[in-house]
C-alpha cells in the first residue's frame, strides 16, 4: 500500500518551505503574501501527487471537521441526484466532505436528521424541502425548496425571472390557452407561485389547472384527465409541467391519445433533465444551474458566521427545444 502524501512530501518536491504549502491549500494567507506563480506551483503539485488533507488532523489542530450535512428529501430522485452530486463535487474543490442524508418519512424525522449532523460536528448543513428548526450556533442554508417561514439564509431559483422568460416564449407562440400540470407546494407570502407569478405577466390569457401532488402521477389513473384535455384543448394550446413526474405522465397521455407534440399542442417544462434530452422533438425546458447554485450555497454556509442572514437568487437556463407551437 502506497504511503499517503503529507505537506512535509510537498514542500521537498518543490523546495519551499512546509509551512507556505501549509498556509496555500489552506487558504490561510494574507493577499498578497505570495505570488501567484507560487500558489500555481503549489497546487499543480498537490494535484500531481495526489494530495489529501488528513480530516482528522485538521480536526485536532483547528477544531473543525471538514464536514458538511447535506438533507435531501429523496436522494434516488434525479433532480436531488443532481444536487447531491454537486455539493459533493463543491466540497471536494473546498477540501471538505459532503455528508448527505434523505430526509426520514418518521415524525420528528428533520430534526433527529439534523440532531445526528450536529452529533458529528459539520460545519453546516445544506437542506432541501424541509423545515428544521433554526440553530443558532450552526449555519443553515435553504436550498431550492425553500420553506415559508424560513428566517435565514436561503439559495433558489429566481421565479420572477423564470416566469417573465416563460411568458415572453408563450406570447412568441401566440399561445391562446394553458394547461399547468403539477401541484405546487404552499411557498408562503415571500414566495408567489409559478402559476401566478405566470398569470400575472399573461392576465388576458385562460388558464387551466390539472393540478395534483407528486405522488398522483405514479398512477395510471391519472392519465384520462389529461387525455380529455388534450382532447378538447382549443388551437394554439401549451401544457407546463412543473416537476418531471408530471411530465413523463404527460407524455404517455399524449402517446394514449394519439397526440402529437408540438403539431396538437405545446409543452414546456421546468427541471426536464435527461428526460428533455431523450424526447423527440427536444423538450422546451427550463433547468436550473444546480452547479451554480451549490457553489453560492456553500459560499452563504462558509460566510454565514461573519455576514448573518444572506439570500441569493439564481437566474435558470432555457434550454430551446422544437416542443412549443409549430
Amino acid at each position: 500500500m502506497s504511503r499517503r502524501v503529507r505537506l512535509l512530501d510537498l514542500a521537498s518536491a518543490l523546495s519551499i518551505d512546509v509551512s507556505t504549502v501549509s498556509r496555500i491549500l489552506n487558504g490561510r494567507y494574507a493577499p498578497g503574501r505570495f505570488s501567484q506563480q507560487t500558489i500555481a506551483k503549489v497546487e499543480a503539485m498537490a494535484k500531481t501527487m495526489g494530495y489529501r488533507p488528513s480530516q482528522a488532523g485538521r480536526q485536532l489542530k483547528t477544531g473543525k471537521s471538514g464536514l458538511v450535512g447535506l438533507l435531501l428529501p429523496d436522494l434516488g430522485h434525479p433532480f436531488f441526484s443532481r444536487w447531491l452530486a454537486a455539493v459533493e463535487s463543491e466540497c471536494a474543490s473546498r477540501q471538505l466532505t459532503c455528508l448527505p442524508l434523505s430526509i426520514p418519512k418518521t415524525p420528528g424525522g428533520v430534526q433527529d436528521a439534523c440532531d445526528r449532523f450536529v452529533d458529528l460536528n459539520v460545519e453546516g448543513i445544506l437542506f432541501s424541502g424541509a423545515q428544521p428548526n433554526l440553530l443558532s450556533d450552526l449555519p443553515m442554508i435553504a436550498i431550492d425548496q425553500v420553506p415559508q417561514t424560513w428566517a435565514g439564509s436561503y439559495v433558489q431559483l429566481d421565479e420572477a425571472w423564470a416566469a417573465q422568460g416563460l411568458a415572453q416564449a408563450l406570447r412568441e407562440a401566440q399561445c391562446q390557452r394553458v394547461f399547468v400540470l403539477g401541484k405546487e407546494r404552499n411557498r408562503g407570502p415571500h414566495f408567489p407561485s409559478r402559476q401566478s407569478l405566470l398569470k400575472s405577466q399573461l392576465p388576458d390569457l385562460v388558464f387551466t389547472s390539472l393540478a395534483q401532488g407528486p405522488q398522483a402521477w405514479d398512477h395510471g389513473d391519472v392519465l384520462s384527465p389529461i387525455v380529455e384535455a388534450m382532447e378538447s384543448c382549443p388551437p394554439a394550446s401549451v401544457f407546463v409541467s412543473f416537476h418531471s413526474l408530471a411530465t413523463q405522465s404527460l407524455i404517455l397521455a399524449a402517446q394514449k391519445g394519439n397526440f402529437q407534440i408540438p403539431q396538437d399542442f405545446g409543452l414546456i417544462v421546468f427541471d426536464g433533465g435527461l428526460l428533455s434530452q431523450v424526447h423527440h422533438p427536444p423538450l422546451y425546458s427550463l433547468e436550473q444551474p444546480v452547479e451554480v447554485m451549490a457553489q453560492k450555497a456553500m459560499d452563504l454556509l462558509l460566510n454565514s458566521r461573519d455576514q448573518g442572514v444572506m439570500h441569493h437568487l439564481e437566474k435558470g437556463i432555457w434550454v430551446e427545444g422544437q416542443s412549443l407551437l409549430t
